[in-house]
């Protein structure tokens, strides 16, 4: 939902159906380079040219950053079965 002009007239209401704030893994991939991480790393971290092989950092900080949620997503859900 977008919401346009008239902010200030916005009102909450109660909803019966189940609202989450999990948005997913691609929509945070999505978010952070529209913010301009990637070039951010980049800029300060460049790749050597002396290797073809060498991976830039802003994939490898966006790995760790996905996998690490990922994991912490897993984690809480096994938690919920738990209970």
């Amino acid at each position: 939902m977008i919401l346009t002009g008239k902010l200030d007239q916005v009102t909450s209401k109660m909803s019966k159906t189940d609202v989450t704030g999990q948005m997913g893994l691609s929509w945070i991939e999505h978010s952070t380079r529209h913010f301009g991480r990637e070039e951010m790393l980049d800029r300060r971290m460049p790749v050597s040219r002396e290797s073809n092989r060498e991976i830039k950092a802003s994939r490898k900080v966006m790995a760790g950053m996905l996998s690490l949620i990922a994991w912490v997503e897993k984690v809480e859900e096994d938690e919920e079965e738990r209970t």
